[in-house]
Formats: structure tokens, sequence, C-alpha cells
């Protein structure tokens, strides 16, 4: 037997054959390297124009969180979610409410990319968008009750589709820059104090720090690289960086080579592709297009897949109705849970406004590093000791401190809709805590399952 196929314990495991770059890959594909082109139509008037600065911002302060992280990959390799360190520093039940505040972003996020995808389908073929949301709605639900998994030479493929469309569209725009005589660091593009809103680059960057999220899912490769802890953290470093050099220059080129408020107003909101159809032709941008909204429809089947499978283990534990634990019996997947993650993302996608939708996604998320980073203080620096001044206490403290400035400049029905949530949630616990054995006892145990 292969060494590579068994643990310290002496089990058998997974066979250890993924390396340093496709770790690294995978972890830039789960967080999307095209997601500076898809908030740009509602990053850039916010801030009139300068929606790269709130990139920029988030990426300082997601570096500043990245580093926490790290610690806590080298520590506890085997988890590797918000909910997961929460437990871990502060307990499980906080660790039960950052979970539950992750739930906004479980249900919202497949909403909004349901319809992101729809609108770029309508543009190119003109079938109207709630057409387009139950067809993609259907054909993800079904094939989540079937239990269909994409095989990995399919992510590959989808994902380097997915960075083909990004550097086809700066190439394209450093090109028409430099046939029309345009300086790239032109003053417009830069930063011009007269003409930005800082208000609106400080709400941005709570949506900016959305498309840095997702690299989490790289510790669930753990038992099948040959690394050890720390340099999977490392790993994780590198992903962060390469998507933050993504972002940052996708936004800034689309900003830089051309005002915004010149895009035609019916294009506006899928201003990428429009740009794409400039500096191609339109046939080869639609095709791009399609490609890059296959890869999203890959992510959005990922949520419909966690959602349900949480909704599962909260009915199995009692903290929900049965009913969620039903398993269909031929595939073994939760069947009743699944379509209640159909029912609610696809009417989320029907009829509330896909900007409300951007802005809801941002809440979970800054809420979930707040408390990885206050989760690094208590565990390092309070529990274990561990004095070291900058990387247990300065760092993470920086970091906290700039999410919590991030959350407070969210937009007020955000923060409205998030506070509520949350305050469910902590009586959500409080009442199942006290009369739902089952549940009391999954949260002792830190057994529950609130991750994907």
């Amino acid at each position: 037997m292969n060494d590579n196929n068994v643990t310290l314990n002496g089990e058998v495991g997974l066979k250890r054959t993924i390396g340093f770059w496709p770790v690294v890959f995978f972890g830039v594909l789960a967080m999307g390297p095209g997601g500076g082109m898809t908030y740009f139509p509602i990053l850039q008037p916010m801030s009139n124009g300068y929606c790269w600065i709130s990139f920029f911002i988030a990426a300082c302060i997601m570096f500043l969180s990245v580093l926490s992280y790290m610690k806590m990959v080298q520590t506890f390799p085997e988890t590797g979610s918000a909910y997961a360190y929460t437990s871990k520093g502060l307990g499980p039940k906080i660790g039960f409410i950052v979970g539950w505040v992750l739930l906004i972003d479980y249900g919202v996020v497949p909403m909004f990319t349901l319809y992101l995808n729809a609108m770029y389908f309508t543009e190119i073929f003109g079938i109207p968008e709630p057409v387009w949301v139950l067809l993609f709605s259907i054909l993800i639900t079904a094939a989540c009750i079937i239990g269909l998994k994409l095989s990995t030479a399919i992510q590959i493929i989808i994902g380097i589709a997915a960075f083909l469309v990004v550097l086809v569209l700066e190439f394209g725009a450093v090109q028409d820059m430099f046939a029309n005589g345009v300086n790239l660091f032109h003053a417009d593009a830069v930063y011009d104090s007269d003409k930005i809103i800082w208000g609106g680059v400080l709400n941005g960057t709570a949506i900016a720090f959305m498309a840095m999220l997702g690299f989490d899912g790289m510790t669930t490769l753990s038992e099948e690289t040959t690394m050890t802890p720390k340099k999977m953290s490392r790993a994780v470093l590198i992903a962060v960086l390469i998507q933050e050099f993504f972002l940052i220059t996708s936004t800034y080129l689309m900003g830089a080579v051309m005002d915004w408020q010149t895009i035609p107003e019916a294009k506006f909101d899928t201003a990428y592709m429009y740009m794409l159809e400039l500096f191609t032709n339109p046939t080869f941008a639609a095709i791009l297009v399609v490609i890059n909204n296959i890869s999203i429809l890959a992510c959005i089947m990922s949520f419909f897949t966690i959602s349900s499978r949480i909704l599962f283990s909260m009915g199995r534990n009692g903290a929900l109705p049965k009913a969620f634990a039903k398993l269909n019996p031929k595939t073994e997947t939760p069947i009743f849970a699944i379509l209640f993650v159909f029912a609610v993302c696809t009417a989320g996608a029907l009829f509330i406004p896909w900007e409300v939708t951007a802005e809801l996604i941002s809440y979970g998320g800054c809420v979930a590093f707040l408390f990885v980073n206050i989760s690094m203080i208590s565990y390092f620096w309070v529990r274990k000791k561990e004095k070291k001044v900058f990387r247990n206490l300065i760092i993470p403290a920086l970091a906290a401190i700039s999410i919590a400035v991030v959350i407070c400049s969210l937009a007020k029905i955000t923060l409205t809709v998030g506070i509520i949530w949350t305050i469910i949630g902590i009586l959500y616990l409080l009442f199942n805590y006290k009369f739902n054995k089952d549940f009391r006892e999954s949260i002792d145990s830190g057994s529950i399952e609130m991750e994907g």
C-alpha cells in the first residue's frame, strides 16, 4: 500500500496527489477571478468611477484577515470555515451564531448569481430573465437531487475558461488605450478628489470583500494534498493575492478604458459583455460570456448543495422539522432540504432586486471574518498565552477594526436585515438549547454542522 494513503493513525485515507499550484488554482477558481467584472455595474456608480479603490481597500483588509486564517489553518488543519474557527476560539455557541449569520450568504448568493446569469443570457438570446431563472434553478436542483458532482477535469476546463475571459477583457482594454493614445494611468482613472464619493467607496468595500471569499474551500483538499498545514496556509495566501490582483486590475482597466457614464444605459448592467464586444466581436464576446456564466452555474450548484446539507444537519439534530432530514432512498440526498433551497432561492432571484441581494451578501462575510480575527486573539493571545504582540494581537486587531468600520458603512437596509437575522439566530439558539436535548448535545459537542 502506498504510504500516501495512510494517515498518522494508520488509517486508510484519500490518496495524496494534489500539489501546491493545483491547490492554488482551485482556490482562485472557488473565489471567481471574474468577480470584479460582475460587481463593476454596482460599485462603479456608488463611488462615481473608482470601484477599483473599493477592491484595493478590501484587498488590504483581506490580506490581514488571511494572516489570521493562515495561523488557524496551521493549528486546526482538519477544519476550514469561519464557523469552525470561531467555535475553537470563542466557543461553540458564538460559533453557531457566526454560522447562522453565514446562512444569509448561502441563501442570497444563489439568488444574486441566478439573476445575474439570467440577465446575461437574456442579453445574448433574447429570452426573458424569469425563464432563465426557472430553467437554471430546475437544472441545478435536479443535479443536486441525483447527487451529480463535477469531475476534476470539468472543473479545470471551467476554471481555465474563467481566467481566459478576464485576461481577454484586460488585454483588450490595454490594447484599446494604447491604440487611442490614452495614458494607462491617467488622472481620471487613478484618483480625482473632486469626483470620488468616499461613502460609496466604503459601502462598496463590503461588497468587494465578497469577491475574495471562497478560499476556505481549499482546506477541504487537506486529505488529498502532499502539503503540510504550513504549506497549505501559504497556498491560501498565494491564491488570495492572485485573486486580489485580478479584481483590482480588471475593475481599474474597465474604469480607465472608458467613462462609466458613457456606457449605454441598456448595456450597463452587462458592462463587461459590452466591452468584450467592442474589444473583439459580438459572437466571440457572447461565447466568452456563456462560458464564464457556466462557471457561475457550477458555483450556484455548490451553494445549493452546501445549504441543503446544513438544513439536513439541523433537521437531523432536531433544530428544524424532521422533514429536512429526509433522504431520497435512491440517491441518499436530502430531497426536502434541496427543494426548500430551490423555492427560496428561485423566489428571491425573481422578486428581490439584484442590487439589494448584492448588498445583503456582504453582511455575512464581513461578520464571519470579523469573528475569525477576534477568535485569533482569543485563542492564541488569551487562552494559549502566546504573547507575540504583532502576530497574535496587532494584525488581527487591525483587521477586526477595519472590518467593523466596513460593516458600519453598509447600507441601512443591509444592516437592518443582518441585525434582525442575527437576533433571530440568538433567540433560536437560546430556545433550542434550553428545550431541545439533541440540539443542546450537538452544540456542546461541537458536532452541529453549520458549514459546507
